[in-house]
């Protein structure tokens, strides 16, 4: 686990001599097993961007504390639904949606009525790279 910290995930079964479905079963183990330990109560501002997974039009959002500066959910593509599945997610790891006072997006209108649909209580802040382009 530590080389695939360190290097492309692609180029660790090369150099261990094992085969890649072993090593993402692997990865998701102990990826799901660390985040069942996650506790976001205190969660209060949170930022939401999404990027390509590669060219094209394939995305990912991410879903960052803003206080601790830690990525605590990521999902596929770039729709409101992500911030319904963000939510529950939230739900799970012990704390309430309705504790979420700000969120950063960018003008997207999904992440707009996926915030007014999920998450009543947050003021939104459009961040400043978005503004200013």
């Amino acid at each position: 686990m530590t080389m695939v910290r360190e290097m492309p995930v692609n180029r660790v079964p090369q150099i261990i001599n094992v085969d890649d479905n072993k090593l993402w079963r692997m990865m998701h183990y102990y990826t799901d097993a660390a985040r069942q330990k996650e506790d976001y109560s205190g969660v209060k501002q949170i930022g939401v961007d999404e990027t390509s997974k590669a060219k094209g039009h394939d995305y990912v959002s991410l879903f960052v504390d803003l206080g601790k500066k830690r990525t605590i959910f990521v999902a596929e593509g770039k729709g409101s639904e992500t911030m319904a599945a963000f939510t529950e997610d939230f739900k799970e790891h012990h704390d309430n949606p309705h504790d979420i006072t700000g969120v950063s997006i960018d003008m997207s209108p999904a992440f707009i009525k996926g915030v007014e649909e999920n998450l009543p209580n947050a003021a939104i802040t459009f961040d400043k790279y978005h503004i200013s382009i």
